[in-house]
């Protein structure tokens, strides 16, 4: 055997190999190179990354695309050929077609061929696009965490090549908060100065709302549009995009200006500039506060000196969960409800206390059926909207008071976040086209046993809402659903199955998409989701002709459990045709069955004479109650009362006997590490 020739024959081996992992590993990326440029003008461009997903490339096209205006730009030292053409990098591609399945081929500078790939072109057909370009940072830092912003350059590009908006921003970052959690995310957008996108009226502050919770991206726009058409105060404008950030697209967003004071927003007094202006420091200096006042929660700011009118003008919002309260700086509650204060920004600790009183005084009146402390129409008007749509969700319900040398009532304004309506649910078991939905929150509940809300409600359901149908909701269904459509095929493969694993940008580090399972609807087109809408609004509008034109007399039953409430709606005498079962995320026991506040027992099949509250009726004693109930059961009393003497001298011991331990422990330590360095045997 010539083991010469073999070490010779293994050195060319392992040489060829380093060689051919080396030209592998610097062509592996080559497609990652390859971009689409469509041109607004000769200064405005947008470069589009590709997607990759199940063995497929996408480029996704913003609208204004075309066979004029489109190039292909990709690393120079290699070669494409797409369907077997050449094409030289920053070359036309006049000729394209959407939805057509090209072979792309790439050849390095030796003529191999390092990658052979399928690819589909998809293009918008009619809504802008919005390309936003960081200038200190990149995407993945704001997905990462929704504190950091990011500065960069934006631009917002009309269809027909019009550019409606060329400059920078001061900062974008994240926002929402279940949504959040989501792989396709919502954005805050804000500029230096008062910026007009779209013709939706100037403002600093705006909202890309990605949707994650309605796959049709539907929901939030009809609410929105619906609202401004029946004159619900300050309502939402709003408008689709197709979101660009760095060259990668993000998907089809609903783009509107945030809710706050001004004058193309909620137009009130501005008493966070009034404050501004009589204290010397800013307002986000001074110290902040929190208190309790007979158990009812006070946050905001210790300001100096307060303006003369502490009457408004105030923006508040209704808020019902832990964590949303406890991120708000500025917090008040009455009895039954807790307000965070939207504007102003940084409330003193007056102008909380002002609050507390008058809201809890309004609420007071309410139930007394004293209604001049409340605009009745924008009350009426607001409510109208939650119900036509079937919302069950308890939050985003905002409410404003101007100063009382203007208007001191109470108004409900501005319609947001309505993506879980009109049949779709998120996690929820019941969306019923024929409920009604008043008892998910305090005031409304109260008010629709007023004979004036009600007549007031009746009527202008009967004579806005009704004779009106078909222009207020399938009109602009059609529009949306045609307006739309191209850009929700893009949406719907870009987020659908997004892994990082099968993108080729390094800018989409999102981990997993389950937004799409959140929805209870799932479709292929923009158009099935439409039909569905429909269907489910006709038979909301046939359930509500029977409730307040044809003056059915329905009783409101529920079934409440920690974590959950099923809401039904009975005609008076007759009987629920299905039972909820409990859904609950911790273990209280096993379960026992409803039991109204009266300890009255539900029993299937009975009839319902009157609204009524069931709650869930746990056992949790003897062996039917978890090891993990028990224990969670001595630490909710633990924390229920954790300043009982007993609880406090316990704990307090036991903190004293452990520091003593580690104490001795550490000081036998030290004593044989001590004999050990003098040679001792220990």
């Amino acid at each position: 055997m010539n083991w010469k020739r073999i070490q010779i024959f293994l050195s060319a081996a392992i040489l060829f190999s380093v060689t051919a992992f080396c030209f592998y590993t610097q062509d592996r990326d080559a497609l990652n190179t390859l971009r689409f440029v469509a041109r607004a003008d000769d200064n405005i461009r947008q470069s589009v990354s590709l997607y990759y997903d199940d063995g497929i490339y996408y480029a996704f096209l913003p609208s204004f695309a075309d066979a004029d205006s489109l190039n292909i730009v990709y690393n120079s030292s290699y070669s494409l050929f797409i369907d077997g053409r050449f094409y030289e990098s920053d070359s036309s591609f006049p000729d394209f077609q959407t939805g057509r399945v090209y072979k792309v081929k790439i050849k390095n500078a030796l003529h191999f061929t390092v990658c052979s790939e399928k690819l589909i072109i998809m293009k918008a057909e009619h809504i802008p696009a919005l390309s936003l370009r960081l200038t200190d940072g990149t995407v993945e830092n704001i997905n990462s965490d929704k504190t950091i912003s990011k500065t960069g350059l934006a631009f917002l590009i009309n269809k027909d090549k019009t550019v409606d908006y060329a400059g920078s921003f001061k900062q974008i970052h994240g926002r929402g908060n279940s949504t959040w959690d989501q792989a396709k995310k919502s954005y805050a957008l804000d500029f230096a100065e008062d910026t007009d996108l779209l013709g939706m009226g100037a403002g600093k502050n705006w909202v890309l709302l990605s949707n994650s919770f309605d796959e049709s991206g539907l929901r939030n726009k009809l609410a929105y549009d619906t609202a401004k058409a029946i004159g619900v105060r300050f309502p939402v404008n709003s408008e689709y995009v197709d979101l660009y950030i760095d060259n990668v697209y993000y998907g089809m967003y609903l783009l509107s200006q945030k809710i706050g004071v001004g004058s193309n927003c909620v137009d009130i007094t501005d008493l966070e500039e009034i404050t501004k202006s009589v204290n010397q420091f800013p307002l986000s200096s001074y110290p902040r506060f929190e208190a309790q006042n007979n158990g009812k929660i006070k946050k905001g700011f210790d300001i100096a000196v307060n303006p003369d009118d502490i009457t408004g003008g105030y923006l508040v919002q209704i808020e019902h969960h832990d964590e949303k309260i406890a991120s708000r700086d500025c917090v008040f509650q009455t009895d039954t409800l807790t307000f965070s204060v939207t504007s102003p920004k940084h409330a003193s600790r007056q102008q909380i206390d002002y609050l507390a009183h008058y809201f809890n005084t309004v609420q007071s009146h309410i139930a007394e059926g004293d209604l001049s402390d409340i605009d009745l129409d924008s009350f009426v008007r607001y409510y109208l909207i939650q119900e036509l749509f079937a919302n069950k969700d308890k939050n985003s319900f905002f409410f404003c008071k101007d100063s009382d040398n203007v208007d001191g009532r109470i108004y409900a304004c501005s319609i947001w976040d309505l993506d879980l309506t009109m049949g779709n649910g998120w996690l929820v078991s019941n969306v019923n086209p024929s409920v009604l939905y008043r008892n998910t929150n305090n005031w409304f509940d109260i008010l629709y046993e007023n004979p004036v809300f009600k007549a007031r409600l009746e009527e202008m359901y009967a004579t806005v809402i009704r004779p009106n149908v078909k222009s207020l909701i399938y009109k602009p269904l059609n529009k949306y659903t045609k307006t739309a459509e191209s850009s929700f095929a893009m949406d719907k493969i870009r987020w659908r199955y997004a892994d990082v694993s099968r993108t080729v940008s390094f800018a989409d580090l999102t981990v997993s998409s389950n937004w799409g399972s959140l929805s209870q609807s799932h479709f292929d087109t923009l158009a099935e989701h439409a039909d569905f809408i429909k269907d489910f609004m006709k038979k909301r509008i046939r359930f509500l002709d029977s409730a307040w034109i044809d003056d059915v007399t329905y009783c409101f039953v529920s079934f409440s459990t920690p974590d959950n409430t099923e809401y039904f709606t009975v005609r008076e005498g007759g009987v629920l045709n299905e039972e909820p079962l409990p859904s609950s995320g911790r273990d209280y026991g096993r379960f026992a069955g409803w039991v109204d506040p009266d300890g009255n027992e539900y029993v299937p099949g009975q009839q319902i004479t009157q609204s009524v509250v069931y709650n869930a009726k746990w056992e949790t004693d003897g062996s039917s109650q978890s090891i993990s109930a028990k224990v969670r059961e001595k630490i909710d009393k633990f924390l229920a009362n954790p300043t009982h003497p007993s609880v406090l001298m316990t704990v307090g011991l036991t903190v004293i006997i452990c520091t003593i331990a580690c104490l001795v422990a550490t000081d036998l330590r030290n004593a044989r590490k001590r004999r050990y360095d003098n040679g001792q045997n220990p």
